[in-house]
């Protein structure tokens, strides 16, 4: 068998390492013993070379592709890859692995041995170099692309790349299509005659979904204009040419694209600072005379690359092609990343995690790594100047190098709860974990920003004792305002002008607290705004979207209750949903942890909305056709009302807190006041239980929180001003407890509304800048892992 030193016929010879022990011995002067190895013990050749070797020497073991295991597993039998593994195992004090389209699927039986070697307890589990490399590359362009970013995509019908070009339109600037994808388009939607090429239905559905989505994200997507075809692909086929008038005839096949289309594509790919190539070429590349478009793409991608863009090739077809095509030296000299494991990159691509680089053993002085890593990234980032970028004449600058452990953010709306935000970084718990770098309103200019951040009516003036504010006004911002800062002591805050949220041109990286919903806006019907509207944020820069407010299909992630288990290095957009969700979802997950909760009815007494009347006016949407009455509430003067306005909390314990779904309902009341509110719940327990018993509980519940997100207090006469600069989501009243032998419980708490909010918004921004280093630091441990290699080569 395998393990007795015969070849398996699965294998063939011209595999075998047996002829790299000839070089090998060669090169190191000395003797290198080749031997066998087997699943389960060692094979005895094997035993008899280890123990033959002297100190300093070397054994070369035979591929593990003639291991009898590895056979199995090809041909379909299960594969005892654990045992196989721990008896590898015995073999050394170092592994290192080296391919990258094994670092994917625990499924596949060579993933699976690798995976089983990584778990061994030996005293190193590194990257090798080709891997570290692989990973790297990844990172660019994942955790921080620069923009635009263009997505070039070929090769078969989308439904098996939907989820790869899905997660790329959830980033992207511009989509390239070539190949059989592009001419499914151009036929389907345009009615293009292109020969012999023929939809299914299931196609025509794909297609239809590829050009909503990219309309809904506002990609800009090229198609091929004209076309080479030939009746059959064979390098003796006559070729002819065509394009969208005269259509392909009827019996050719479409086998590239023409010379307008390359010209087209040429465009996006100038403009471009990133590139990511996937799915396959632009057309059947295995005889040259149909390779012309491929080449010509790969040619503009280098051209790319030498003025400083990042290319990234997912696709082992293109990077084949570009080997035959003579150019795979010429990109990889440039700098292009070309994979080698291209399920294993598309996977990454889509948030999948790599099985293997988790089981990498720890690597010294990885956070400093990760810290060099950043610091160095982004003083490339401010070396390399951008070009003019798809949607505006000016891109904003990266940020100053910041350290690896404080957010980089960017305030998108500078109302109430975006100055809270502000204040809290400045002033409050997130101090010196987070930095404000870029503020966009369109109704407001810096001086303004400046007067409404020193002289707040609820929070109180800017203290004495707190970091100055300033101004700098640069002539060269003029009139769209780039060129302005607002100065909180050393600090700047770079100040951008734009009518709407797509023309807010980022500092790379940021995360984006998007404010421009209000405090309140569940009163509006507790919709909020889409993730589609707000994700154009991450196609001007920003690398995250945190939406203070909710969102009809963004992700609910509310601090103390589900954050930590939403928040991830993938969650692009995330909405924190509204002030009563942030206050009583929490408070009665807790009470349904502890005794059980049958229903809850849920009221918020809060200040008017930020925009609200201070006479009666019409109402926004309350125009002819209106069919609702709330909408007409919000017109009536809020210095003379107390109003009521329908709230969105049952549809949040639905997503966020589904054991009580159905069983919660709420309402707010907007009352003459400003600052904080108050709350009011009433909540059915399975069973009656004491007041004591109840805050003892919320206590114990609320302690094992951040203060900022839930406490428990016992104050004598609070009122709603005592807790103006509250920053906690949740208050509770201990003194206004009121407990019925029925099980019926009434609590009352206190909140300060947008302070919450900003709170909340600068929670799960640090909860993903977190899940990106925990990312990135995986990903480095690969790199510096390398470093202990030497040390070892050396004793050894």
């Amino acid at each position: 068998g395998a393990g007795a030193g015969e070849l398996s016929p699965a294998r063939e010879a011209r595999h075998s390492l047996r002829p790299l022990a000839e070089v090998l011995q060669h090169m190191l002067g000395a003797e290198v013993p080749f031997a066998f190895v087997c699943e389960g013990p060692l094979a005895p050749e094997a035993d008899a070379a280890l123990v033959a070797c002297p100190p300093g020497g070397v054994v070369l073991f035979e591929d593990l592709r003639f291991c009898a295991g590895e056979v199995a597993g090809l041909d379909g039998e299960a594969v005892a890859a654990d045992a196989l593994g721990a008896s590898l195992a015995l073999l050394g004090d170092v592994y290192c692995l080296e391919t990258f389209g094994v670092a994917e699927d625990e499924c596949r039986s060579d993933a699976s041995l690798s995976l089983s070697l990584l778990k061994v307890p030996l005293p190193v589990r590194c990257a090798g170099p080709l891997l570290a490399q692989e990973i790297e590359a990844l990172a660019a362009c994942v955790l921080a692309p620069r923009r635009p970013l263009c997505a070039v995509v070929g090769g078969d019908l989308i439904k098996a790349q939907r989820p790869h070009i899905e997660a790329l339109l959830n980033v992207c600037d511009e989509l390239v299509l070539g190949g059989p994808l592009a001419l499914a388009v151009k036929s389907h939607a345009f009615g293009v005659q292109l020969g012999a090429s023929v939809l299914k239905a299931e196609d025509l559905a794909e297609v239809d979904w590829l050009l909503a989505h990219a309309k809904e994200r506002r990609v800009r997507v090229h198609l091929p204009c004209d076309y080479i075809a030939a009746d059959l692909n064979s390098p003796d086929a006559t070729r002819m040419t065509s394009d969208d008038m005269s259509g392909v005839p009827k019996g050719l096949h479409v086998l590239d694209i023409g010379p307008r289309t390359v010209a087209r594509f040429r465009q996006p790919l100038r403009r471009a600072m990133t590139i990511v190539w996937l799915g396959g070429p632009m057309g059947c590349c295995e005889f040259e005379k149909f390779a012309g478009g491929t080449k010509a793409v790969l040619e503009a991608c280098a051209e790319a690359v030498a003025r400083g863009a990042v290319l990234s090739v997912l696709c082992q077809e293109v990077t084949r092609a570009a080997a035959g095509l003579g150019l795979q030296e010429r990109l990889r000299a440039k700098g292009a990343h070309l994979s080698t494991g291209g399920s294993a990159a598309c996977a990454f691509l889509c948030g999948s995690s790599l099985a293997a680089v988790k089981h990498l053993s720890d690597a010294p002085d990885t956070a400093a790594a990760a810290a060099t890593a950043a610091a160095a990234a982004a003083a490339a980032a401010a070396a390399v100047p951008s070009p003019s970028p798809l949607r505006s004449s000016l891109r904003a600058p990266p940020p100053a190098a910041l350290p690896s452990s404080v957010v980089a953010l960017g305030i998108c709306g500078f109302g109430r709860v975006g100055r809270a935000v502000l204040r809290a970084t400045v002033l409050g718990a997130h101090s010196g974990k987070a930095q404000v770098v870029a503020i966009s309103d369109a109704q407001c200019d810096v001086e303004q920003m400046l007067y409404l951040l020193a002289h707040d009516s609820v929070l109180g003036k800017w203290p004495s004792d707190a970091p100055p504010l300033s101004t700098s006004r640069s002539a060269a911002g003029g009139e769209g305002g780039e060129g302005d800062f607002l100065l909180v002591g050393s600090t700047r805050v770079m100040v951008l002008k734009a009518r709407v949220a797509s023309e807010c041109n980022w500092p790379a990286g940021v995360t984006v607290i998007d404010t421009q919903l209000g405090a309140h806006a569940s009163g509006l019907g507790g919709r909020g705004l889409t993730a589609a509207q707000v994700a154009v944020h991450l196609r001007q820069g920003a690398k995250r979207v945190v939406l203070a407010g909710p969102s009809p299909d963004a992700p609910l992630c509310i601090p103390g209750l589900n954050a930590k288990q939403q928040v991830g290095s993938r969650s692009h957009v995330i909405a924190t949903g509204d002030a009563l969700a942030l206050a009583a979802l929490p408070l009665l997950g807790a009470l349904h942890a502890s005794f059980g909760v049958q229903a809850a009815g849920v009221s918020l007494l809060g200040p008017a909305l930020e925009g609200g009347r201070t006479v009666d006016s019409p109402a926004p949407g309350a125009g002819p056709g209106a069919s609702s009455h709330v909408s007409w509430r919000t017109g009536r003067g809020c210095g003379q009302n107390v109003a009521p306005a329908p709230s969105g909390l049952a549809a949040a314990a639905a997503t966020a807190l589904p054991a009580l779904a159905g069983k919660v309902g709420g309402v707010e009341w907007r009352v003459p006041t400003a600052g904080a509110g108050a709350l009011d719940v009433t909540v059915q327990l399975r069973s009656a239980a004491s007041a004591q018993s109840v805050l003892l509980a919320l206590e114990r519940w609320s302690s094992s929180l951040p203060a900022r997100t839930a406490s428990v207090v016992h104050l004598q006469a609070a009122v709603s001003s005592d807790f103006t600069a509250n920053a906690a989501a949740l208050t509770l009243d201990a003194a206004l407890t009121l407990t019925l032998e029925s099980g019926l419980v009434k609590l009352v708490g206190w909140q300060h509304a947008e302070v919450a909010l900003a709170q909340a918004a600068l929670e799960l921004a640090a909860l993903g800048d977190a899940a990106d280093r925990s990312v990135l630091g995986g990903l480095l441990r690969a790199a510096e892992a390398l470093r202990l290699l030497p040390p070892l080569a050396a004793k050894a």
